[in-house]
């Protein structure tokens, strides 16, 4: 099986039978936007998926995202915030310093 066959089970299964936001996290990632689907998902209420989120965002090493991590660094979750801080500390050096 190809892995792209694979990711297309993984979204269909994420669409039948998550939240709304986990749906539009999905869609948003699909459409070639991830980035905005993982900033989408730190604004969340599930602390689990605001640290995934988090930490993915390493990932894309996308400056756009240090806005929303920045914030989520004073997130009431510890591992929300350490997530967040490091994360915007890896995409700053890598991509050249904070704005």
């Amino acid at each position: 099986r190809s892995s792209g066959a694979a990711c297309t089970n993984v979204w269909d299964l994420v669409r039948n039978g998550a939240s709304g936001a986990l749906v539009a996290a999905a869609n948003e990632a699909e459409a070639g936007r991830g980035t905005s689907a993982l900033v989408a998902l730190l604004r969340n209420r599930n602390q689990t998926w605001r640290h995934y989120s988090a930490r993915g965002l390493a990932f894309f090493q996308d400056r756009a995202a240090l806005p929303a991590l920045r914030n989520a660094a004073h997130d009431p979750n510890a591992e929300v915030r350490q997530a967040a801080r490091v994360t915007a500390r890896c995409i700053e050096r890598r991509t050249g310093k904070s704005d």
